[in-house]
Order: C-alpha cells, then structure tokens, then sequence
C-alpha cells in the first residue's frame, strides 16, 4: 500500500493530522501519547535504524553546515547508538550554545558528549582512542564553564580528568591546566595552593624553547599574570614588582591583546599598592591604555573585567560619574556571558560607587543582589564589602545597632583572609559614625587608627589630616578635642561620600 494512502487511512481515523504550515509534506499526531505509543510500539533494533537512517539523511541535509541541526543530529545518533557521531554533533552543539552564552545548555551538551564518550572507550577501544584528545578538550571546556559559574571544586574535577588525556610530552597542555586549577584556588583566597599550582604550572613548561615558540611564551606570560593578580591582593609589593620587570619583555614580543591589557593593569595595582591608592596621571593613562588592550581583544569576558578595573580607577579618583557608567558597562557584559567573578566584581565596586554618591535607596536595593553574586562566586572579600555597604545603609537609616553588627561582620571575614583588603573603611565609617553616636570615644579612635593604617587607601587628606589629629590628641590624653576632631572627621566623611 503507498505511503500516502496509509497516511490518509491515519488521518481519517483521526489518529494523525496534516500539519498546517506545509501540508504537502509533514503529518503530526494529535496527541503526544499517540506518537509515544506509536514509538514504544516498535522493536528496539527497528527504533535505532530508523533514528540511524533520520540522522544520515540529516547529514545529507545539511551537509557541511550542521550547526543548526547539531542537537536534532545528535539526538538521532544517540538513539541509533552511533556514539561518535553522537559526541560530534552534542560538541558542535556545545560550541553553538556557548558561542551565544547559554553556558548551562553549553555545559549540558559537553556532558553529554564526554558521556557518550567513555561508552565508546569501554566499547570500541580503537574508535575511542581517535577521541581520547577530544575528550580532553571536553573536560576542560567543561571546567572553564564551571569556573565562569563560580563552582570551583567541579572546575578543578574537570580539568584533573582533562590531565589525564594528555600525553606526558603535552607540556603546554599540562601547564595550561596546572595555571586554570591556580586561578580557583586564588579566587577562593587559598593562596598557598594557587601558588603551588603556578609553581607546577611554570615547571612543566621547562625552560625556554632553543626558537622562538609564540605559543609557550603566552602560556609562560599567563602564569605570571595570574601571580601579579595573587601578589597585589596579598599586598607583596616587592614580589609585584618583580613579576612585572620579569614579564615586560616577553609582553612586547608574543603578548595578546588581552594579556597586554592584563599587564597594565598589574602596573595600575602596584601604582595602588605603592602609593596607598592616590591615582596619579600615569596610573590613569595605564588603566585607559589597559582599557583599549581589552577592546582590542574583542573577548566580551575581558572587556567586561577592563571595565571593572578602570571603573574603580574612576572611583578612586573621585570621578564617580565614570566610574558608575564603566561599572553598569561591566556588569551588563558579565550578565551576558554569565561570568559570576568578573559579575560580583563589577556589582560590589558599582555599590560602592552609588553609596559614594549617597544614593541609599539604590543601595538598598542592589546589596541583595550583591550577596547572591558573591556567595555563588565564593569571593569573600566582595561579601564582606556587600556587609559593610548595608551597614552603610543601616547607619544612614538610623539602625545603629545593624550597622554595628554589619560591620563588625565584614571586617572579621578581612581578617581571615590571607589579603590586605585596602577598602575597609567601607566597614570602619559606619562603625566609627556608631561609637561616636553612642558615645564610646575610645573604640572610635581605635577605629580611626584603622583607617589610617598602612595598606588601606589614603582618604581624602583633609579627612586623613582630621584623624592623625584625633589620634595625636588621643596620645595627649585631650579627650574634648578627641571629641570635637571625631565630630568634625564625621561630618568631612559626610561631604566627601564615605558616610
């Protein structure tokens, strides 16, 4: 009997239906349950070659082009248990996912493929073994999107099971992993570890090739980068300083766009760490030539962290317009690329910056959002400025006794850390403003010896001038001036937008 003949008997019994939009060619059934027990009804073996012979057709179809139909194609492959085709289409879906940002559905399709992957391994060990690079590729992708979500552990479980497809002569390859592994554990403020994996990092790469080699230079040049990153949030001047000489001539040789961007940045924050955070014009025109490195690099991710360092360049400056238009920039992208790190960095300084500006509703309204970033990242230095923001709020509201609690929590989280957070009088103002107003003179000269002391940013110097006269009147035992100096240091703080 022709097909078209039992399809009309189909429809006549109303089990199918012509489908609207192209009659000439589609039926669908009426009803899902139909099509499921249509499908069930069929052997299984019957089930895989007619999945084997849709997916080949499809093939034909699309021919060279099949990112579009790389999910239907993979889907088919799967059921006909054709698992290296299927692992090609679910990686060529993951690519196209990921190059649009849906990074969960991009995930979900690299999962899928490495799935189908070790089935082969276990199967086909000669097939499998045309994969075993690929299936590397799979597991670090999968740990780069793991890490851009903010889950370290599993970012550090994938790139292990990536190690382990590697030849033992991969030196690059080993490197690369060993210096992705580092960056977790810095971003958690495990120090220790993250320079032990930059230590393992550098030595398997081994000294430096006999010829040029552009490839393991960047890599080389990478390593360094991320340890400029871990010796500035450590305050390690001198080692920051080292790790930039060191780096200078091999940047002007076989640095990226990026990685130029990331360098003079590392020059912004050792300018920070040497001059107490005062933004001279040559720190400034290194954040901007940072800046056009970062557009230069066309990567959305990069551009959208350049906006976050050269947005709190802006903020320590004192342009708060700037700053607040970089920062709105930076966290638009990251939202996009649903980067959580480069997200929470760009959010927590954008409150700093509208509480600068004295804007308490929008505060209020954004530190919610602020602690969801940070504690999905695990940056607890960012937490703990989303704490010293609300008592911020908390102080400017009344609530002394919340902006106490807030504060007092935010600077214990510093204090665990093995960094020297520069920015606590996010924290010490609202507390300070809290002793004074419940009349406890000695906790806020304490706090206004913490202000001042070294590694913390150097505060506006009629507002610095103020608290080196509270504390030298504290040390004369003159509390009547202690008062009036605190009363006057507040009042500064007020006008200057620190409280």
């Amino acid at each position: 009997m022709p097909l078209d003949t039992q399809l009309n008997m189909l429809e006549s019994s109303g089990l199918i239906r012509l489908a609207a939009t192209r009659p000439d060619l589609e039926y669908i059934f009426r009803h899902a349950l139909m099509q499921d027990a249509a499908y069930q009804s069929l052997p299984k073996e019957d089930r895989m070659q007619l999945h084997a012979a849709v997916g080949e057709a499809l093939e034909r179809l699309y021919d060279y082009e099949p990112g579009e139909a790389s999910a239907t194609l993979a889907h088919h492959f799967a059921k006909a248990a054709v698992l290296d085709k299927a692992a090609r289409y679910l990686t060529l879906a993951g690519d196209r996912a990921r190059a649009g940002f849906a990074n969960r559905e991009a995930l979900g399709f690299y999962q899928a493929a490495r799935g189908h992957v070790e089935r082969l391994r276990r199967g086909d060990a000669a097939r499998a073994e045309k994969w075993r690079q690929n299936e590397g590729i799979l597991c670090e992708v999968e740990g780069d999107l793991l890490e851009l979500s903010g889950r370290h552990a599993g970012a550090r479980a994938s790139y292990d099971r990536a190690m382990l497809s590697l030849n033992s002569d991969e030196r690059i390859g080993q490197s690369r992993l060993h210096r992705k592994m580092g960056y977790t554990w810095m971003i958690q403020r495990r120090h220790e570890k993250a320079l032990r994996a930059y230590d393992e990092a550098e030595a398997g790469l081994g000294d430096g090739p006999a010829v040029p080699f552009a490839a393991w230079w960047q890599e080389w040049l990478e390593i360094q980068l991320d340890r400029m990153w871990l010796r500035y949030g450590r305050n390690d001047v001198a080692e920051l300083s080292q790790l930039v000489e060191r780096a200078r001539a091999a940047l002007e040789q076989y640095g990226t766009p990026s990685q130029r961007s990331r360098y003079f940045f590392g020059l912004v924050n050792l300018a920070y760490r040497q001059s107490c955070y005062s933004v001279t014009e040559e720190t400034l025109a290194n954040a901007r030539a940072g800046f056009a490195a970062a557009q230069a690099s066309h990567s959305i991710n990069v551009i959208a962290d350049a906006h976050f360092v050269i947005g709190v360049c802006y903020l320590i400056h004192g342009e708060l317009q700037e700053a607040e238009a970089h920062l709105r920039d930076g966290l638009n992208l990251s939202e996009r690329t649903g980067s959580v790190v480069i997200q929470a960095r760009n959010l927590t300084y954008l409150v700093v910056t509208l509480r600068r500006l004295g804007r308490v509703t929008e505060v209020r309204a954004r530190v919610a959002e602020a602690m969801s970033v940070v504690a999905a990242g695990q940056m607890w230095e960012y937490l703990a400025t989303t704490q010293a923001n609300m008592a911020w709020v908390a102080y400017r509201e009344g609530d002394l006794a919340g902006a106490r609690e807030q504060s007092q929590a935010a600077l214990q989280i510093w204090r665990e850390l093995p960094l020297v957070y520069p920015f606590k009088w996010t924290a010490l103002w609202p507390l300070l403003g809290v002793a004074i107003a419940e009349g406890r003179l000695a906790d806020a000269v304490e706090h206004a010896r913490a202000l001042l002391a070294p590694g913390q940013q150097r505060l506006p110097e009629r507002v610095a001038l103020t608290l080196e006269a509270v504390v030298l009147a504290d040390t004369k035992s003159q509390p009547e001036k202690v008062h009036s100096l605190l009363d006057q240091a507040v009042s500064q703080a007020r006008v200057e937008g620190y409280l």
